[in-house]
């Protein structure tokens, strides 16, 4: 059984390892300082000091090594041409793949904040206008949007493609007139505003329906069609 983990949640797990690495240096020298995981140290652990009128426990009739160790795996020849046959696919999937950086220089958030637009938004809606003006249509584009609003928040998805994305782009490569297509672009920008506001209350529509299928099960196909009407 395989598990999924966001980027977000590896960051916190090293940095809540490595500042607790740091509390238990400090609870050696002061045993009341702080711990951010609130399981009872074990007994036997080196930094271990039993509280005032505690006995010290009584030393175990074997040593328990803590010490990390390189795990060693047994590979048959069936796993071993598995994991042949998967490099092989991953070597595939990465040279499909190509990665530039680009500098620009012509403007940035200054200009962009100066007309009365969002930065992100702004960019979000370059993206979508260059994806319709070299393939002719929009995909499902997403945008993760910061709950840290929230204890332990994660992350929610802002879908950028919405109807007022797909007005902008069409009107953007049309033959209206350039005051046309500003509206359009002010509009959508606007419109990714509220949205990303929306997902970082955790309003969004994605980790919403997510929450709600724990909750109550999925949904009867009689009423899919109401639900998402």
């Amino acid at each position: 059984m395989g598990l999924a983990l966001t980027q977000r949640t590896h960051c916190r797990f090293a940095a809540d390892i490595f500042t607790e690495g740091l509390m238990l240096l400090a609870r050696s020298i002061n045993p009341s300082a702080p711990t951010l995981f609130h399981a009872p140290l074990s007994p036997y652990a080196k930094s271990y000091k039993p509280p005032r009128g505690h006995p010290t426990p009584a030393p175990l009739p074997y040593m328990i090594d803590t010490a990390p160790k390189k795990l060693e795996w047994t590979l048959y020849p069936e796993l071993r041409a598995g994991i042949r046959f998967a490099e092989t696919r991953l070597s595939d999937l990465i040279c499909q793949n190509d990665c530039q950086a680009l500098e620009f220089k012509t403007y940035g958030k200054n200009f962009i904040t100066s007309h009365g637009f969002s930065p992100d938004a702004f960019v979000q809606m370059a993206f979508q206008a260059a994806y319709y003006g070299l393939y002719g249509r929009t995909e499902c584009t997403y945008e993760p949007a910061m709950t840290k609003a929230f204890l332990h928040g994660r992350t929610e998805a802002i879908r950028t493609v919405q109807p007022h994305t797909v007005d902008f782009v069409r009107t953007f490569f049309s033959e209206a007139p350039p005051a046309q297509k500003v509206a359009a672009l002010r509009k959508a920008c606007q419109g990714h505003v509220n949205l990303t506001k929306e997902c970082s209350k955790g309003l969004g529509q994605d980790r919403c329906a997510r929450r709600r299928s724990i909750a109550l099960g999925p949904v009867p196909r009689s009423r899919r069609l109401t639900l998402a009407a």
